[in-house]
C-alpha cells in the first residue's frame, strides 16, 4: 500500500477536515520527504497559505485530496515547485476564488535546474492564474534548464489564465491538457477579455500590441474518415471552419496535421 511506504501528511499534523490551517504541517512533511522520499495525502481538504518545495526529489500521491487556498494577504503562489526527478499524482488545487494570489502553481527554480518531472492528472480550480512556468511576466528567468518536464491531463476549471510559460531555457510537454479559460462558478471578478480562448469551440489568442487575434481549432472524426477517407476529410474541414466562425474568426488556412495513411496498405 502507498500509505505504508510514504510519509503521511496527517502524521505531521495536517488536518484533512479543512477546519484548521495545514500549511506548517504539510511543509514539514515535504521537507522530510525531500531526498528521494514519498508523500501521501489522505482524502480530504487541506487549508494552505503558501508552500515551497525547494529542490526536492520526491513522489507525491494525492488520494482524493485537495489543497485549498486560505490566505487573505498577498501571495505569489499557493505552491512553488522547484524539484527534479519528481512524480506528482492527482494534485488538486482549489484557489477558492481568491484574487490575492498571483498563481496557484509557480514552477521555477532560480538556483538549480528543474528537470525530469511529471505531473499526472493535476487539477486547478477557481484561480485568476493557474500555472506560471518560469518567471512572472515582466521578469527574466535564469538560463538554468527547466526542461524534460511533462504535464499529463492538466485540467483548469474556473481559471482565467490556465498556463503561462516565461523561461529562457524552459521546455514542457503538455499531454491531454485543458487550457481554455472557463468562468464556472465565479459570481464576479472574472475577466473574459484577458484570455479569449474562452468557452469556445476554437481557441482565440490575442496578438500583443494589436487589436487582432488568431482563432485556431483541431477537428477530425476518425470513424468518418475510416468509413470514407474523402468524405470524412470534407466533414473534418467543414466542422473546423464552423468552429472558427462560431468563435468570431474567418477560416483562412488549413493543415492536414501530417496524418498520413499506412504505407503498407495501398488503399
Amino acid at each position: 500500500m502507498i500509505n505504508d511506504i510514504a510519509k503521511n501528511v496527517v502524521d505531521y499534523g495536517a488536518d484533512p477536515s479543512g477546519a484548521a490551517n495545514s500549511t506548517t504541517a504539510i511543509q514539514a512533511a515535504i521537507d522530510a520527504a525531500a531526498n528521494g522520499g514519498a508523500l501521501y495525502f489522505p482524502p480530504g481538504t487541506y487549508l494552505i497559505d503558501s508552500l515551497d518545495t525547494g529542490l526536492i526529489e520526491s513522489t507525491w500521491y494525492f488520494d482524493q485530496a485537495t489543497l485549498k487556498a486560505n490566505s487573505t494577504v498577498s501571495k505569489t503562489h499557493l505552491l512553488k515547485f522547484q524539484g527534479r526527478h519528481c512524480n506528482i499524482y492527482n494534485l488538486k488545487i482549489n484557489m477558492n476564488f481568491k484574487t490575492n494570489y498571483d498563481c496557484a502553481l509557480w514552477w521555477y527554480n532560480s538556483t538549480n535546474a528543474s528537470q525530469f518531472n511529471n505531473f499526472f492528472g493535476m487539477e486547478i480550480r477557481y484561480a485568476k492564474r493557474g500555472i506560471v512556468y518560469g518567471e512572472f511576466p515582466g521578469s527574466t528567468s535564469t538560463a538554468l534548464a527547466q526542461s524534460e518536464n511533462t504535464l499529463f491531463g492538466y485540467m483548469a476549471y474556473g481559471v482565467e489564465r490556465p498556463f503561462l510559460s516565461n523561461h529562457s531555457n524552459g521546455v514542457i510537454d503538455l499531454e491531454s491538457c485543458t487550457l481554455s479559460a472557463q468562468n464556472q462558478d465565479w459570481s464576479s471578478g472574472f475577466d473574459t477579455t484577458i484570455n479569449r480562448s474562452f468557452q469556445a469551440l476554437a481557441g482565440v489568442v490575442n496578438i500583443k500590441g494589436t487589436n487582432k487575434a488568431l482563432a485556431m481549432t483541431v477537428d477530425c472524426n476518425s470513424r468518418y474518415v475510416n468509413a470514407d477517407p474523402e468524405i470524412g476529410t470534407m466533414i473534418a474541414v467543414s466542422e473546423a471552419a464552423r468552429n472558427i466562425v462560431c468563435a468570431g474568426g474567418i477560416p483562412s488556412a488549413i493543415t492536414n496535421c501530417l496524418n498520413f495513411g499506412n504505407p503498407y496498405n495501398p488503399e
